[in-house]
């Protein structure tokens, strides 16, 4: 096959109109047609895949009671049958993850609006001092009451959405020096209850190839450890992890990582050790070459395997079809 320099196709002279085209394109030649409005789109709607991940919530700082509770987990949300108009402009919301904090701040949503009709998931929720976590897309993880007893975690799936966008967070230990409550996750609650020292796991998360590789989003932050605690709390993959021990070194909780979605992690006990701050969220589309959009605004990376392209929003913007 001949290759000339008109528009970058394949094989023989395509005829580039919107109504017909002709030729063999790879999806980077599709890309530059389409920018030209020189490549035909039968029909007026595409069929996408949507995943969106709202922020999570902020890890609580540790207490001379225990270890800080976890931040809970940005909302998991996914349709593999969503429909979008060509000509139309659709904005993205990527929601920021909370800031860590005697009483943390929860996470924000992120959304794919739809002609006015949002697609959203619920931020992750926040950790309270000395009591109950907060609500969210999943639950912030308890923290302790002063009092030796066990303090639950928040509820999951603030949206009421079915299937769940996330689950509920996990109880602080059931002593005054024990760690504090897991934030929750997509995939499961986080930890609780119990004597042990060590900071409870933040919930699991949602593992997803919509990039052509495995990622894992929406974990749980884990929990900061209580006086003699030798770990915190895991966060997993990418949510924070909580810090330990007064004597230790660690005792900081960690931050989640951006655009995953996880929970801060919990301080140690200690009143000076602060928890970490929750990671922001993001909206993932894939959609086939041959519906390829126009134009993006944000901050986005694109991953094509096969005969679809992942298009990867990490901040606020907008896709046209």
């Amino acid at each position: 096959m001949s290759r000339t320099n008109d528009h970058g196709y394949v094989g023989a002279k395509p005829l580039t109109s919107k109504s017909k085209n002709t030729g063999v394109f790879t999806p980077t030649e599709q890309n530059i047609l389409n920018e030209q409005g020189k490549l035909a789109k039968p029909g007026n709607t595409a069929m996408i895949d949507l995943i969106v991940v709202a922020g999570g919530g902020g890890g609580g700082r540790g207490q001379g009671y225990g270890g800080g509770a976890g931040g809970g987990a940005g909302g998991f949300r996914q349709d593999t049958t969503r429909t979008v108009a060509r000509g139309a402009t659709y904005t993205i919301t990527v929601g920021a993850g909370g800031a860590h904090g005697y009483n943390s701040a929860g996470g924000s949503a992120s959304s794919f609006d739809t002609n006015g009709t949002s697609y959203e998931s619920s931020g992750g929720g926040r950790v309270h001092a000395f009591n109950v976590g907060n609500s969210g897309g999943s639950g912030g993880g308890g923290h302790h009451d002063g009092n030796g007893n066990c303090v639950g975690g928040g509820a999951g799936n603030a949206g009421s959405y079915s299937p769940s966008e996330g689950s509920n967070g996990g109880s602080s230990g059931a002593a005054n020096t024990a760690g504090g409550g897991g934030g929750g996750g997509k995939g499961g609650n986080g930890s609780g209850c119990g004597t042990s020292q060590n900071g409870r796991a933040g919930g699991s998360g949602a593992s997803s190839v919509i990039t052509g590789s495995e990622e894992w989003f929406s974990e749980g932050g884990g929990a900061g450890g209580g006086n003699t605690s030798t770990s915190g709390g895991s966060g997993r993959n990418h949510a924070g992890s909580g810090g330990f021990s007064t004597n230790s070194s660690n005792r900081v909780g960690n931050s989640a990582a951006d655009n995953y979605g996880g929970g801060g992690g919990g301080g140690g006990q200690s009143s000076s050790s602060n928890g970490g701050n929750g990671g922001s969220g993001s909206v993932l589309l894939k959609v086939a070459n041959s519906d390829l959009p126009v134009s993006t605004t944000g901050t986005v990376t694109t991953h094509t395997v096969g005969d679809n392209t992942t298009y990867w929003f990490k901040s606020t913007g907008s896709i046209t079809f």
